[in-house]
């Protein structure tokens, strides 16, 4: 897959399986009281939930070495890559 079009699928996949908790997130911080709490979560969560995504959302494949695996992302018509994460 040439690089801009896989650039282009991983956004909008990306767009796609965090939509849901995205607005969560979304609606937990507009409801939070206002501190350093609130701060820190804003900050923290975003990354929390790609973390989340890729656990949940990819397929997970044996690496090369023993003991290990990657992610590879798979689009509908079965096509895949392992994403640079």
């Amino acid at each position: 897959m040439h690089d801009t079009a896989q650039q282009a699928w991983l956004r909008r996949v990306d767009d796609i399986v965090d939509d849901t908790l995205g607005t969560l997130i979304a609606g937990f911080l507009e409801a939070a009281p206002p501190g350093p709490a609130k701060a820190a979560l804003a900050q923290e969560l975003p990354a929390l939930r790609l973390g989340r995504n890729m656990l949940c959302h990819a397929s997970w494949r044996p690496g090369t070495r023993d003991n290990m695996w990657h992610p590879t992302c798979i689009n509908t018509r079965g096509e895949g890559f392992v994403p640079t994460i």
